[in-house]
């Protein structure tokens, strides 16, 4: 008997550009040139009927909406169509009902922007996006309290355990200030690789993630079973995992 799997619907900021080129097609109109003529809305659309079919017809499986956002550090889209995808899967998300899983970088003006503007929408308090804020790297109090103040989550990974300057060491410094009932670990596998692994193992994998919770029971002055607990049941909350 295998442990059940979960999994989230949505497209990455990276993949923005590739989405909405792509869209005729994937609603089933033969893709050609004039796919590229329609609006950005209107492919925007059709890429979110897709990606709401896929979540609807999975609903034992799917927890959230994402790994969607703004990443403006690699710009592998372009900004105007990151910010279009990222509105539009937002939307869904607080149609759905259903937690964000977020990527942020080099877009946190933009980011919280998108995100007030949709929550201005909101008819009631339980419609409000809600989710989690993956692979975090802030360095400030400041800029966590204000991700925090979203009422997102913060997930955790191996950058916290990497002391290299220029690395992991700003989060490290403000990582305890991370209310333990909105914290989530995780690896980002496969990359991050924890470095507190002796010796290091090649590659970065799912099952590593108790070495975040080492670093960061290290941090908050508490046992690793406090971190490993309190993620555990966060997730399980965020995500409805039965």
């Amino acid at each position: 008997m295998y442990p059940r799997l979960w999994c989230t619907v949505g497209v990455h900021p990276h993949d923005s550009g590739r989405a909405l080129e792509e869209a005729g097609r994937l609603a089933g109109v033969v893709a050609s040139e004039t796919d590229l003529n329609i609006p950005i809305q209107e492919r925007a659309t059709r890429v979110i009927q897709i990606l709401e079919g896929l979540i609807q017809d999975n609903r034992d499986v799917v927890v959230a909406v994402g790994e969607c956002g703004l990443d403006f550090d690699r710009n592998f889209s372009t900004r105007e169509d990151q910010l279009t995808l990222f509105e539009a899967q937002a939307r869904l998300s607080r149609k759905l009902k259903m937690p964000l899983f977020l990527h942020e970088r080099s877009a946190h003006v933009e980011f919280m922007d998108i995100f007030k503007s949709v929550n201005q929408d909101a008819s009631n308090s339980d419609a409000a996006l809600f989710g989690v804020l993956h692979c975090y790297t802030g360095e400030t109090e400041e800029h966590l309290q204000k991700c925090l103040d979203m009422g997102l989550s913060i997930g955790i990974t191996g950058w916290v355990t990497d002391e290299r300057e220029g690395r992991g060491g700003g989060l490290a410094a403000i990582a305890h200030k991370i209310p333990l009932d909105h914290l989530l670990i995780e690896t980002d596998a496969p990359f991050l690789l924890p470095r507190n692994i002796k010796p290091a193992p090649k590659v970065c994998e799912p099952a590593l993630v108790g070495h975040v919770a080492v670093k960061l029971a290290e941090l908050y002055g508490v046992e690793a079973a406090v971190v490993a607990a309190a993620s555990t049941r966060n997730a399980e909350e965020l995500f409805g995992l039965q």
